[in-house]
């Protein structure tokens, strides 16, 4: 059977930039940290990122 089109997971790929679980270096202020990528929602302004700064509280 053939597939209508690009699933959930491969239209998150193609319009963000970055992926869930992936490595990023991020700036907080004046410095750049390394952080992770917890999650992307692709919105009409463009796609928005949580990400989770390594050695961070959790919260």
């Amino acid at each position: 059977m053939a597939s209508k089109g690009p699933d959930k997971s491969e239209k998150k790929m193609e319009k963000s930039r970055f992926s869930e679980g992936e490595k990023v270096l991020c700036y907080h202020g004046p410095l750049i940290y390394e952080a992770k990528c917890i999650n992307v929602k692709i919105s009409a302004s463009g796609p928005e990122y949580l990400i989770h700064y390594n050695g961070w509280n959790k919260r």
